[in-house]
């Protein structure tokens, strides 16, 4: 997704079908095929950016440009970028991540939920879930052609160090924010005993295979 992440992070208040397809690609990117953690992200930013809205009018153009960028997963794939073997990026996997997603930005961005930082904290927990899956499997995310300072390359790449403690811009500012809060999260020593455990090795693994690498702890 180098495309998106090159472009400057804006404060968008009105929320554009192009800018909703962007956020709606990039929520499948960082929920790591974890659909409960998409759920908790766009509940995120219900809270941040609670002037946007998804009306049933605005549906058809937000799926025509959701479906460009899904498909590209498959340019990604053969490229080895992405090493998915599910039918997530055939035409029927791709239009069932479109109505996925626009159903909750429809329904999830017009309702009040849990406080801010009750949503911080499970999506800490789920970000650092899905990055200990995958870096303590063997050859961690299995690349096919691994490159660890290439972040869509990188085997034991984490989201929770990457773009939470280090800071890496993801290319929205909607996202960039919610990394912060989950660094703070992080830094604050507030995660439960689970999550802490799973963080200590992520960081482990992150710290062996990146030597050169500094990893900001400090809020």
């Amino acid at each position: 997704m180098p495309a998106l992440e090159a472009k400057e992070p804006l404060i968008q208040q009105e929320l554009t079908p192009d800018y909703a397809a962007r956020f709606a690609y990039l929520s499948f990117r960082h929920s790591q095929g974890n659909q409960w953690l998409q759920r908790q992200i766009v509940s995120f930013v219900h809270i941040i950016r609670p002037s946007w809205e998804v009306n049933e009018s605005d549906v058809p153009a937000i799926s025509i440009e959701l479906n460009k960028l899904l498909q590209s997963y498959d340019i990604m794939r053969e490229k080895g970028l992405h090493v998915s073997n599910t039918v997530a990026t055939s035409p029927h996997g791709t239009d069932q991540a479109v109505s996925r997603i626009v159903y909750l930005m429809k329904n999830f961005l017009k309702i009040d939920d849990e406080p801010k930082p009750t949503i911080v904290e499970t999506i800490a927990a789920e970000i650092i879930r899905a990055d200990h899956y995958f870096l303590t499997k063997e050859n961690g995310r299995n690349k096919t052609s691994p490159d660890i300072k290439v972040p869509l390359r990188d085997n034991f790449l984490s989201h929770a160090i990457r773009f939470g403690l280090n800071g890496n811009p993801t290319g929205l500012a909607e996202f960039d924010e919610m990394y912060r809060d989950v660094k703070a999260h992080i830094s604050s020593g507030r995660l439960d005993q689970e999550s802490q455990g799973k963080f200590d090795k992520v960081m482990e693994i992150y710290k062996t295979n990146h030597p050169e690498v500094a990893i900001m702890m400090q809020p």
